[in-house]
């Protein structure tokens, strides 16, 4: 642990080094505590689901699509894209998938 924290390799952990990896996990909270907020928004029942029907229903809401713009069906389909189980629904871990950058080697 010390290692990874130590970006100087002296073996210690100055008070640059804290104050960095401090920032780190303090950033890492955030955004977990924006991700959950960004579900929250779409799961209209609060049951850790985000189905079709909610999906058209904020859409609408924000403005970005009519009814007619954005079928169900086009809602299912962008569910489906999604939801990694087949389940029907995206839950938090697919949420969090898809919300979350690819990181590259």
């Amino acid at each position: 642990m010390v290692a990874d924290i130590d970006s100087d390799g002296d073996g210690f952990i100055d008070l640059a080094e804290f104050v960095e990896m401090n920032r780190a996990l303090q950033a890492a909270s955030t955004d977990e505590e924006e991700m959950a907020a960004a579900f929250a928004i779409f799961d209209l029942r609060k049951d850790g689901k985000i189905r079709a029907e909610d999906l058209q229903q904020v859409l609408v809401r924000m403005g970005r699509a009519g009814s007619q713009l954005c079928s169900i069906e086009e809602c299912r389909r962008m569910i489906s894209g999604v939801d990694r189980k087949g389940l029907g629904h995206v839950d938090y871990d697919d949420f969090k998938r898809m919300m979350t950058p690819l990181v590259l080697p």
